[in-house]
């Protein structure tokens, strides 16, 4: 957490499927005030267990042809 002046910066690193819907909630937490960006860090392995359901959730959608 950075200090500047009466604000307060956050640097960290989340998978992007965990930041969706991130800067609604923080224009929430912070009655609108609050602002919010997004940089390209690196790609990164997947979890196997993670994999498996985020493919078994595609093929439901339809977005991936059963095997």
């Amino acid at each position: 957490v950075h200090v500047r002046g009466l604000m307060r910066a956050v640097d960290a690193e989340v998978p992007l499927a965990e930041a969706r819907g991130y800067a609604t909630d923080l224009r929430s937490l912070t009655q609108g005030r609050g602002t919010f960006t997004l940089e390209f860090r690196q790609y990164n392995l997947v979890p196997e267990a993670i994999a498996e359901e985020i493919i078994r959730r595609r093929r439901a959608e339809g977005k991936i042809a059963e095997r």
